[in-house]
């Protein structure tokens, strides 16, 4: 079953805001469109794996207690 992949409105800001700023750097348009497809074809992957990325706690530094698992 494929999950839902939802982007927050600052998640939307920030993606054209990469766009954006790759036009400006590079002055290639389309790079900057493919890298943009790049993140979301990526974050999409976790629609049909949620579980192949790592737990936000993990990468807080935040120790988990493994005894309930």
């Amino acid at each position: 079953m494929n999950n839902q992949i939802s982007y927050a409105p600052k998640a939307r800001e920030d993606l054209l805001e990469i766009k954006s700023f790759i036009e400006e750097e590079t002055g290639d348009i389309e790079l900057a469109k493919k890298t943009v497809l790049d993140i979301v074809t990526a974050n999409d992957s976790l629609s049909i794996f949620p579980e192949m990325g790592q737990r936000l706690l993990i990468n807080l530094g935040v120790k988990l207690n493994t005894d309930i698992y």
